[in-house]
């Protein structure tokens, strides 16, 4: 196993009913991982994989009304999960 650095480690948070995780910066920049881009979660026997997958057409999200939409919350957590990273 190769030694782990501290741009490899985040921390998993809760986001309503569900976990999210904060992709350290130096991994997404080298991924090309964007923010709305949509990720398939794959288990495998050490934990599971990640893969990116086409993102849904921009028109999809016009008929959602705004309370369907503002949802900082869970964003917000992850954000300060970054930062708190960062320190």
């Amino acid at each position: 196993m190769t030694d782990i650095t501290t741009d490899q480690l985040t921390t998993i948070v809760a986001l309503e009913a569900s976990l999210g995780l904060a992709i350290p910066p130096a991994i997404a920049q080298r991924l090309g991982l964007q923010a709305g881009m949509h990720v398939v979660f794959t288990p495998t026997a050490n934990g599971f994989s990640v893969t990116t997958r086409p993102t849904l057409d921009p028109g999809f999200h016009q008929p959602l009304t705004p309370s369907t939409t503002d949802q900082p919350g869970p964003l917000e957590i992850l954000r300060r999960s970054e930062e708190s990273l960062a320190d």
